[in-house]
This record gives structure tokens, C-alpha cells and sequence, in this order.
């Protein structure tokens, strides 16, 4: 195959991902979920330095197709690029010097990528007329990116406060969320997202519980809005159609 016919395929390729952008995202983000119960990130030995390393490269993936996610214009491709550039860095960083001040860091930018993300998607989602599939998915992507959002957070607290979380049959030396223990972070923010509070993990220091209960609640305005704007599109559509 010529040059030509491979630079074809690639625009092709490329022209696919971007049309279903939010699919793209929405499963790394599902890749991430599905991993993480079997990520062992304690210790020093083979499996652990490999489980490290496949939760940093599902991160960095997630952070990737963010990118893609939202770069549709060129001032959103050039603010997405510097906010993602500094969180993969720091990541593989990390990946390489676990020390808190990589950590610290790592999280933050970390946060701020996420952050303007989630800005970016929901002036999408109110700026759509239509349900489609990659708008349902791009509701997803919210959900679970503020899940993702509040995980840093929280591992940002334990960091810069330690002990702001508690879990007491863990065997866990220093911060309960700090370095790779992201994957503790994120089962802790999704559990309190979905308000299922199992209770094994429990917030401390009143500036965590402060932000626990706000994930919480946003979890279920969010939810409430989300439905209300499809349904309300959906019937829209619907009696457009029927004129």
C-alpha cells in the first residue's frame, strides 16, 4: 500500500474516532471501572510494579481521549493540550519517582484537566437539540468523570492532610489514598457518588466529610438533570416530528 493510501486510512480512522468521540472516552473510563478491582498496587514485587504500570497507562489513556473528546475547536485543542500535557507528564512521573511531590502534583493537574473537561461536555450537552447516541454517551462521560474528579480531590486532601480518610482494616502505611492507591480513591468516590456508603472507608476531618457529602449530592442533581434535559429533548423531538 502507497503513502497516500495510508494517509487515507489514517484520516478515515481518525475521522471515525472523532465523529463517536464520547464512545471512545466513555469506554476508557469503563476500561478504568472494570480494571481496578484487579490492580495491586501494595508492595514491591513484579505484579505490583506491572499493576502500576497498567493503571498509569490506563490514566494516561483516559486523559488522551479527553483530549480527543473535547478539541473540536482550535482555542479548546490548544487549552485541552497545555491542561493534558502537564497530567500525563506527571503521571508517567510518578510512574517512575513515587515521592509525594510528584504526587501532589500529579493529582492537581490532574484535577484542572478533568475540571475543564467537564465544562467543555456540558456546554455540549445544553448546547445539543437532539438524543443521539454519542449525546447519551457524552452524559456518561460527566457522570463518571466526576467521579474520576472527586478521587483526585480526595487524594490531594489525604496528601496534604493525612488521615482525612480512615480505613481501618486496611494495612496501609501513610496516606490511605496517596501514590498509585488512585484505584482506593476512585471505588471511595464512586461508592459515595451513587450514595451506597458501605461504610469501610469513612471520612475524618470535617473539610472531607464537607466534600463527601457535596459529591454526593451532585451525584443525584446531576442524575435528576441529566434525565429531565433527555427526556425533555426526546419530547421535543418527538412533537417536531409529528407537526
Amino acid at each position: 500500500m502507497d503513502n497516500d493510501g495510508r494517509r487515507s486510512e489514517s484520516l478515515t480512522l481518525f475521522a471515525l474516532l472523532s465523529r463517536q468521540r464520547f464512545l471512545v472516552l466513555l469506554v476508557a473510563l469503563v476500561a478504568i471501572i472494570l480494571v481496578l478491582p484487579f490492580i495491586d498496587v501494595e508492595g514491591t514485587g513484579a505484579r505490583t510494579t506491572l499493576s502500576r504500570i497498567t493503571l498509569g497507562v490506563l490514566f494516561i489513556a483516559m486523559l488522551l481521549a479527553a483530549v480527543l473528546a473535547v478539541a473540536r475547536t482550535r482555542p479548546t485543542v490548544i487549552v485541552a493540550g497545555v491542561l493534558a500535557t502537564p497530567a500525563v507528564v506527571m503521571w508517567i512521573v510518578t510512574l517512575i519517582a513515587d515521592r509525594p511531590g510528584t504526587e501532589l502534583a500529579n493529582f492537581v493537574a490532574g484535577s484542572l484537566f478533568l475540571l475543564y473537561v467537564i465544562v467543555v461536555i456540558l456546554r455540549y450537552l445544553f448546547a445539543t437539540r437532539r438524543v443521539t447516541v454519542n449525546v447519551i454517551a457524552a452524559s456518561l462521560c460527566v457522570y463518571l468523570l466526576l467521579a474520576v474528579l472527586w478521587a483526585e480531590i480526595y487524594s490531594i486532601m489525604e496528601i496534604v492532610e493525612p488521615g482525612s480518610f480512615r480505613m481501618p482494616d486496611a494495612d496501609i502505611s501513610g496516606p490511605l489514598f496517596a501514590g498509585h492507591r488512585i484505584n482506593l480513591a476512585l471505588y471511595y468516590s464512586l461508592v459515595t457518588m451513587t450514595t451506597l456508603g458501605y461504610g469501610e472507608i469513612t471520612p475524618r476531618s470535617m473539610p472531607a466529610r464537607s466534600i463527601a457529602a457535596m459529591e454526593a449530592v451532585m451525584g443525584q442533581i446531576y442524575l435528576a438533570v441529566l434525565v429531565a434535559r433527555l427526556v425533555g429533548m426526546h419530547i421535543a423531538r418527538s412533537m417536531g416530528g409529528d407537526e
